[in-house]
């Protein structure tokens, strides 16, 4: 039977300096060490990828619509009378 995975390579001797300074720095297991790092690169990622960075007019252009909303089309007007039959009765 074959392995779902292939066999992990050895790891290059200064990758294994590198992380035994850093689990000695941190004075934890190395398997700690790895998954703390892990967990923290992905809740990094996580907040990049939901971060949203607006433009300068992108952000006057948020802030005018907040301020000065324009009057609902036939459409949103439509959806709003739909809303307050089916949610609000």
């Amino acid at each position: 039977m074959t392995p779902l995975t292939p066999q992990p390579e050895p790891v290059p001797h200064w990758l294994w300096q590198i992380l035994s300074f850093g689990t000695i720095r941190s004075v934890s297991r190395l398997t700690d060490f790895l998954v703390h790092t892990v967990v923290e690169a992905a809740k990094r990622t996580v907040h990049e990828s939901e971060f949203v960075e607006l433009s300068r007019r992108d952000k006057v252009a948020f802030v005018e619509a907040l301020l000065n909303p324009p009057t609902p089309n036939a459409n949103l007007r439509e959806a709003m009378e739909r809303h307050a039959e089916v949610v609000v009765s």
